[in-house]
């Protein structure tokens, strides 16, 4: 995986051969295609548009310093799958923890309910009557 500027100007090379015929596919000045060849300027957004319009060699290209070619899509989406199996563990995990912290303060409500005295007419006593 190549994702250097310089990546794309060999591809604008390899795809459009001559500064000329990269200043024809380009709609651009002669002087913007020249620097665009040699690597020396970038070409804005219209102009990479236009460019990958017109070659896919230079798609292809530009969608791999994107980091958007099939290559790195799949390790992007191994990675969301593991990324993945590892959040459903420690959901698991967390859920089972939570519910076992829930079953302990029940257990302790109930004792907590059970150890009340009651009062003359058998119902437990509530905080305020103390």
């Amino acid at each position: 995986m190549n994702r250097t500027l310089s990546h794309l100007s060999e591809a604008l090379r390899s795809a459009f051969g001559t500064a000329r015929e990269l200043e024809a596919a380009a709609e651009c000045s002669e002087r913007s295609a020249f620097r665009y060849f040699n690597g020396e300027s970038v070409p804005n957004v219209v102009t990479l548009a236009r460019l990958i319009r017109r070659s896919p060699t230079f798609l292809a290209a530009f969608l791999e310093y994107a980091g958007l070619d099939e290559r790195s899509l799949a390790i992007a989406a191994q990675k969301l799958r593991y990324d993945e199996a590892a959040l459903k563990r420690d959901w698991t995990a967390n859920s089972a923890d939570m519910e076992r912290h829930l079953a302990a303060d029940e257990a302790r409500l109930r004792a907590d309910a059970a150890e009340k005295p009651a009062v003359p007419d058998g119902s437990p006593v509530s905080g305020n009557q103390r």
